[in-house]
C-alpha cells in the first residue's frame, strides 16, 4: 500500500476533490482492470467511453480517479483533475514502482517496425558484454533465463514500469526497452530515465511526426542529456539529424557517412559476409542473418554497442551468433531446401522479406501467405499484389482468420494478387496443406517463404485458440519428403516479372 499525498507530491494538478491521506493498492488505466483501493487514471477518450470507465472503476473499488475532465465522486473518491492524464500515469506509475528506471541503466530502441529486432539484438551484445541485461519489447520481454510475453500494442507506462521493477529485483544493471514513437510523443515515458536512445530505420514518416519525434529526443537531451544513435540512409534518420537539437552518440548504416557501417557486403542463402567499420577499426563478420535489411538492423545493435563501450571483439563475438525471433529465420536441416519462417503480417514487413529473398534467389520463389482477422482489408490485398510482383508461386491460406470466414481474407489477397496478374496462386484455406504443398513444389535452387505468424505457435478460429507452428509443421513435411540432391551447378538469377506463370488461379475448399 502506498499513500496518495507521497505519490502526488511535485506533480502538477489542476485540482483535488477529496482526501490525500488515502491507501491506495494499484494503478489502472484500464477500468476492468481496478483493484479495490486502486488508482484509475481516465486516458483520453469520448466522452461516453470516458464517463463509463469512471462509472466501472468506482464499482469495482477505485479511491482515486485521475482524469483531464472536471468530476465529482463525493466520499467515494478522490478526484483529481490533470492537464495531461498519460504524463501522469507515467510519473504516477513510476514513483509507484520505486522509479525502476533510475535504479539501472536503460536503453530505450524506438523508431520504426524493426525497432523490436534492433532490440533483441542489442540486448545479446551487452549480455556477452557480461551486462546482465533485461529486454522489454513487443515481440517478447526476458529478464534472466525468463521469457515472457511481449507487451501489447497498446502498452501503457505501466506495463513497462512493472517490467522493470522486476528485473531491478532480479539484479539487471540494464535494461533494453521498445518505446514507439507515438508512445514517447504523447508523453507516454516521459518519468522513464534513458540513458542512450537507438533509432531503428522503418518506414517513411511526414515531416510532423519527425517533428514531434526530434522535440521529444531535444527534451531528453536537455534534461538527460540522452544521446541517440541514428541510421543515415533512411528519411527518419536523416529527418532527425537535420535538426541539429540534440547530441548524436553514433550513426549507423551501409552508406559512407555512416559511422558504424557495413562493407564488402556478400549476401549468402543461409548467412551474411560483410566487413564491419567503426571508430576506425575493421573487421570481418560471418553472420547468421540473411539479407541486407537484418544487416542494417544489426549495425543499429552494434552501433548502440560501440555507444556503450562495448569493445569490437565482443560485438563481433554477438553479431556471429545474432538470432531475430520471427525475422526470416531459416530452417536448418531442410534436406536440401531453402526455407524460411517469417512474421511479416503488414505490407511493409512483407516487401522487405520479398525483397531480401529475391536478392539471393536463383531458382523460384515460393510464398505461403494469408491475411489476418485484425488486417485491414486495403493491407490484406497489398500482401496478394506484393506476392504476385516479387514471387514465383503463391499460396493464399489463413493465418488467425478470428470470427471472419478463412474464404473472405483469402479473397481480399487474391483480389491484390489479380492486380498485377492472374496465374501462378493457389487458395489452400487449411494453411497446414498449404505450407505441405509449397515446400513439395520445391526444387534445388528455389527458397520457399512461410509468413505470417513467424513465432505466434498458435491460430485463433472462430472464438478459438488452437496450437499451430509453423515450424513444427515444415518438419512434418520434412519428414514426409525425401532430400533434394545438390544441384550441379548454380542456376542464373531470374526476375521475378519474367518468371513464366503456373496454373491459373484456382480455390481448394479444405
Amino acid at each position: 500500500m502506498r499513500i496518495l499525498e507521497e505519490l502526488l507530491r511535485g506533480l502538477p494538478t489542476l485540482g483535488v476533490q477529496g482526501s490525500l491521506s488515502r491507501e491506495v493498492s494499484a494503478i489502472a488505466c484500464d477500468s476492468r482492470r481496478v483493484p479495490p483501493r486502486g488508482i484509475y487514471v481516465a486516458l483520453p477518450d469520448g466522452e461516453e467511453a470516458h464517463d463509463k470507465g469512471v462509472i466501472e472503476a468506482l464499482d469495482r473499488g477505485a479511491v482515486v480517479v485521475v482524469s483531464e475532465q472536471p468530476l465529482a465522486c463525493g466520499s467515494q473518491a478522490t478526484a483529481i483533475r490533470v492537464a495531461n492524464a498519460r504524463e501522469t500515469l507515467s510519473r504516477l506509475s513510476s514513483r509507484f514502482h520505486g522509479d525502476p528506471s533510475r535504479s539501472m541503466r536503460v536503453i530505450g530502441v524506438t523508431g520504426g517496425w524493426t525497432r523490436s529486432t534492433v532490440a533483441i539484438f542489442l540486448r545479446q551484445i551487452l549480455e556477452q558484454a557480461g551486462h546482465l541485461t533485461a529486454l522489454v519489447g513487443s515481440v517478447r520481454c526476458e529478464i534472466g533465463t525468463r521469457v515472457f510475453p511481449g507487451l501489447p500494442p497498446d502498452a501503457e507506462s505501466l506495463d513497462y514500469d512493472q517490467m522493470l521493477a522486476s528485473a531491478a529485483r532480479f539484479g539487471c544493471g540494464t535494461a533494453v526497452v521498445e518505446l514507439s514513437p507515438e508512445f514517447l510523443t504523447e508523453r507516454g515515458a516521459d518519468s522513464l530515465k534513458i540513458g542512450l536512445m537507438v533509432v531503428a530505420r522503418g518506414a517513411v514518416l511526414d515531416d510532423e511526426i519527425v517533428g514531434s519525434l526530434g522535440s521529444h529526443l531535444e527534451h531528453r537531451w536537455q534534461t538527460d542529456q540522452t544521446p541517440v544513435v541514428l541510421h543515415t540512409d533512411d528519411d527518419l534518420g536523416a529527418g532527425l539529424l537535420g535538426l541539429e537539437r540534440f547530441g548524436v552518440a553514433n550513426t549507423y548504416g551501409l552508406g559512407r557517412v555512416a559511422q558504424c557501417r557495413a562493407i564488402h557486403l556478400e549476401l549468402l542463402r543461409d548467412s551474411t559476409k560483410f566487413v564491419i567499420e567503426s571508430d576506425g577499426g575493421r573487421q570481418s563478420i560471418l553472420s547468421p542473418l540473411v539479407g541486407r535489411c537484418l544487416v542494417t538492423d544489426s549495425l543499429a545493435a552494434m552501433a548502440a554497442g560501440v555507444a556503450c563501450g562495448v569493445s569490437l571483439p565482443v560485438l563481433m563475438k554477438a553479431a556471429s551468433r545474432f538470432s531475430a525471433p520471427g525475422v526470416l529465420q531459416p530452417v536448418r536441416r531442410a534436406l536440401g531446401r531453402t526455407i524460411f519462417v517469417d512474421g511479416a503480417r503488414s505490407p511493409r514487413q512483407f516487401q522487405e522479406s520479398l525483397q531480401s529473398l529475391r536478392e539471393l534467389c536463383s531458382g523460384q520463389l515460393l510464398v505461403v501467405t494469408g491475411a489476418s482477422a485484425d488486417l485491414p482489408v486495403s493491407d490484406a490485398a497489398a500482401l496478394g499484389e506484393l506476392a504476385a510482383r516479387f514471387a514465383t508461386r503463391t499460396f493464399v491460406t489463413s493465418n488467425d482468420p478470428g470470427e471472419i470466414a478463412p474464404h473472405i481474407l483469402a479473397r481480399s489477397v487474391v483480389s491484390g494478387y489479380a492486380r498485377h496478374r492472374n496465374e501462378g496462386a493457389t487458395v489452400v484455406l487449411d494453411r497446414r496443406i498449404a505450407i505441405y504443398s509449397a515446400i513439395e513444389c520445391a526444387r534445388s535452387g528455389d527458397v520457399v517463404l512461410i509468413a505470417g505468424k513467424g513465432i505466434r505457435t498458435y491460430q485463433e478460429i472462430d472464438h478459438t485458440v488452437v496450437p499451430f507452428d509453423d515450424f513444427e509443421v515444415v518438419r512434418d513435411a520434412l519428414a514426409e519428403l525425401p532430400p533434394l540432391p545438390a544441384p550441379a551447378a548454380a542456376p542464373r538469377m531470374i526476375a521475378a516479372s519474367k518468371v513464366s506463370g503456373f496454373a491459373p488461379l484456382v480455390l481448394h475448399n479444405n
